[in-house]
């Protein structure tokens, strides 16, 4: 029992929790937001809970773009919060993830058994009976569906990165949208591989700052450019997109980009505070 109040109050904690974030993506042609507990990847007792149940609820009043309303939210994480109660315990589950796409919202879980699901998934939605339901189990013991769809791709967690610098730059009041020098840092596993991503630099406008070997585990070969641009959510994450595709090319890893904090005051122009810190993504 102690494990399981343990378990289920970090559920109810998980909004707030590290082990979990979300991205936003596209599914079928429609936007989805995946909220996914990105601890479970380093796991290695997955084969204890083979089992993954998805349980799919439609929303009764979804917003213009098929995903959570305000509306609808308080009663949404009550449900949340219910179902992770009862699966968790009577099935002894991990819950990894959800998905809001199309006007519906799903649950994942692993479970390490599927004796007695449908009563006690039955006996959750009971509470909520304007809401229909329907669910699926099935043997999935290498986690495919987690690693392979709800897990973010390099790019998507990439983007969850950048919004949490984002999110920083916004607390210490910078102007997103105003340009400056942002510092990237790259990594290929030889020289040549890192003078030819170089080479795709020129018509993009980016200053070479600094290249070095670096040898800790593997060797690798580290790049240090720059260029002035904004901030802001989309800007950096189409940069950056492009920055870890093209590098993706040479087998070349983004580590991360740095900027200053440039803050607008009340009276005047806008100023850099002089203070440089590392958004490492």
């Amino acid at each position: 029992m102690d494990f399981f109040i343990y378990t289920y109050r970090s559920v109810l904690n998980m909004r707030n929790s590290r082990d979990w974030d979300f991205y936003f993506c596209s599914l079928e042609s429609q936007p989805a937001s995946i909220m996914v507990n990105l601890a479970q990847k380093h796991i290695y007792t997955q084969e204890e809970t083979p089992h993954l149940l998805s349980l799919r609820v439609p929303l009764l009043h979804p917003n213009e773009y098929g995903l959570t309303s305000y509306q609808e939210a308080e009663v949404l994480y009550l449900m949340e919060d219910q179902i992770a109660e009862h699966i968790i315990f009577y099935l002894g589950a991990r819950y990894v993830a959800r998905l809001t796409s199309r006007g519906q919202r799903e649950y994942f879980y692993y479970c390490k058994t599927k004796i007695d699901a449908d009563n006690i998934i039955g006996e959750i939605m009971g509470e909520f009976p304007d809401y229909l339901y329907e669910y699926q189990l099935y043997h999935d013991p290498e986690w495919s569906l987690y690693h392979e769809f709800l897990y973010p791709s390099p790019m998507e967690y990439q983007s969850i990165l950048n919004r949490h610098s984002v999110n920083k730059l916004e607390e210490m009041g910078d102007v997103l949208v105003k340009p400056r020098e942002v510092t990237h840092t790259l990594a290929f596993p030889t020289f040549h591989a890192l003078h030819s991503f170089t080479e795709e630099l020129q018509a993009e406008q980016f200053d070479v700052l600094d290249t070095f070997c670096e040898e800790k585990e593997e060797k690798s070969f580290v790049l240090v450019m720059s260029r002035v641009d904004a901030v802001d959510q989309y800007t950096i994450d189409q940069l950056v997109a492009w920055i870890l595709e093209t590098a993706q090319r040479f087998e070349g890893s983004y580590r991360g980009w740095k900027t200053k904090v440039i803050k607008r005051q009340l009276f005047g122009s806008d100023f850099s505070s002089g203070f440089s810190n590392n958004f490492s993504s």
